[in-house]
């Protein structure tokens, strides 16, 4: 599991690096995906502590659909990998 959770945050960090790029992330985006991230990463070390954690990912790939679908894309995968866990 943490070695699928480390790749969903590697690739969300290359999908935000490239949105970041063409200049169209906001700071409010910006601040979601580091929440995101940051309760990604505490999933790693506290694998019991995932409450929430589902509904903030499903938010963001719903919330970024529209004008950026590739962190869209990521979000979606993170959901369904983490369903796959029980989570």
């Amino acid at each position: 599991m943490q070695d699928d959770i480390r790749t969903a945050i590697e690739e969300l960090q290359a999908a935000f690096s490239e949105s970041e790029a063409d200049g169209v992330v906001t700071e409010e985006e910006r601040a979601e995906l580091r929440e995101m991230v940051g309760r990604l990463n505490a999933l790693l070390e506290e694998p019991d502590d995932h409450e929430n954690v589902v509904d903030q990912v499903e938010r963001v790939a719903v919330g970024f659909q529209e004008r950026h679908p590739g962190i869209a894309r990521v979000a979606r995968g993170i959901v369904e990998t983490l369903s796959n866990y029980g989570i």
